[in-house]
């Protein structure tokens, strides 16, 4: 028996002897399904249906491409989302420290404490009116 190719004119859907199993509803609503056979059961020629076959994979492909960079770029702005986060956490934070160093610089200069002695003894507020105690005028030293 010679081996070549195979009839190019052959086609499967058309063959006598396969009708009895193409006539069968789960197989004609695959083949529907496939593009092979129109809703009114006439056969698509192979070219046609290599055609649109093929546009309907470059379309599936540009789809999935498109879902790919969408979920990129949902990431990517999460993940802009997340650091902007932390950064506005920590510079509350480095706020919150800057502001108290800064009272307690304030009040160690300035020896300001509200109804209480200061740790020297020396001065002693009591509301608006100053008065000093001992004979010792001290102040604290300078910060850097």
């Amino acid at each position: 028996m010679k081996v070549g190719k195979i009839n190019e004119g052959y086609s499967s859907l058309r063959d006598a002897h396969l009708a009895h199993y193409f006539s069968r509803d789960d197989v004609i609503k695959h083949l529907v399904h496939m593009g092979l056979v129109t809703r009114r059961g006439e056969v698509v020629p192979e070219a046609e249906w290599r055609r649109l076959y093929a546009k309907e994979q470059r379309e599936a492909r540009e789809l999935e491409k498109e879902e790919h960079r969408r979920r990129l770029q949902e990431a990517e702005e999460a993940s802009k989302r997340r650091i902007k986060e932390k950064i506005r956490k920590r510079e509350v934070q480095s706020a919150a420290v800057i502001r108290s160093v800064a009272g307690l610089v304030y009040r160690f200069r300035n020896n300001v404490v509200i109804g209480s002695k200061i740790a020297c003894g020396c001065i002693l507020f009591d509301g608006a009116n100053e008065t000093t105690k001992g004979t010792t005028n001290f102040s604290p030293p300078a910060l850097p």
